[in-house]
């Protein structure tokens, strides 16, 4: 009888062990698909902004509520960089977009391309 309940007490243990083990891989996981989720959230914005900046369309409207993921994540773009900021860690990616502004969870901010005032073409050099 008390080997028995020797084993089970080993049993236990040996599931205690094994639930620790496991916690700390789950932890370095969510950290790392943390990560990569924003390194692909950053890419994909930057990839928005270029897309708007290379558009005919003047005006766009950013709602941090539906970009963002989370209040704790905020966006910088500034001097050609798009910044996404989480906790202590930020992902910076490269783009064409040229205005700078910021962007927290909740907030709207629009931004719009400036005007170039055209005028007539001289020599008969049409416009393309």
């Amino acid at each position: 009888m008390i080997e028995f309940a020797i084993s089970r007490i080993i049993l236990c243990i040996c599931g205690v062990i094994l639930l620790v083990s496991a916690s700390g891989f789950m932890d370095i996981y969510k950290e790392q698909t943390e990560s990569d989720m924003n390194e692909y959230l950053a890419e994909d914005i930057a990839e928005m902004l270029d897309s708007f900046w290379d558009s005919k369309t003047q005006k766009l409207s950013l709602d941090g509520s539906r970009i963002l993921p989370s209040p704790e994540h905020a966006l910088e773009v500034k001097s050609h960089t798009v910044t996404l900021k989480y906790k202590d860690h930020s992902v910076t990616k490269g783009t064409r977009f040229g205005l700078d502004f910021e962007l927290d969870y909740g907030e709207i901010v629009s931004v719009a391309k400036p005007v170039i005032p055209r005028t007539r073409p001289r020599y008969g050099v049409s416009y393309p």
